[in-house]
């Protein structure tokens, strides 16, 4: 499974004009599985979930070397990076934690009401956030997760 973690982000950093594959296969992530990729272009970092047990949200440089371990993040899945604000879904809950891309700090969290499910992904359509909870598809407005008007 590490393997195949090493191969994705290398893969990801050679088609974004990073370093050789060859050099990134020497990079191994403290995960034991990939649930989800996020690249911050603007601040030249990769954001990764990896399986709901691994409990963390991983931030590495454009070469895979991780620059900082958030603990604690469990069932932490699908991701959407708008501006410098980060949302992860935490499968199983009610609840998506937001980060501050620039500073790599846990901002906050929105209560969604309805459990996230199973796959766990977040996206972002028009001015909400969409996830499923038992088979429906579920929104979250924008405006009121980042305090934003779009």
């Amino acid at each position: 499974m590490r393997r195949t973690l090493i191969l994705v982000l290398a893969l990801l950093l050679t088609a974004a004009g990073g370093a050789s594959a060859r050099a990134d296969s020497t990079a191994s992530l403290p995960i034991t599985g990939l649930s989800s990729i996020q690249v911050d272009d603007a601040h030249q970092q990769v954001f990764l979930t990896g399986d709901p047990a691994d409990d963390v949200l991983l931030v590495t440089d454009m070469t895979g070397h991780v620059v900082k371990t958030f603990s604690g993040e469990s069932g932490a899945a699908g991701m959407v990076l708008a501006g410098s604000t980060l949302y992860v879904a935490r499968c199983g809950t009610t609840t998506i934690d937001t980060f501050d891309a620039a500073s790599l700090t846990k901002t906050g969290s929105i209560g969604t009401e309805q459990t996230i499910g199973t796959p766990c992904d977040l996206a972002r359509a028009g001015s909400r956030l969409w996830f499923t909870s038992s088979g429906h598809l579920v929104s979250v407005a924008f405006r009121r997760a980042c305090g934003c008007r779009l």
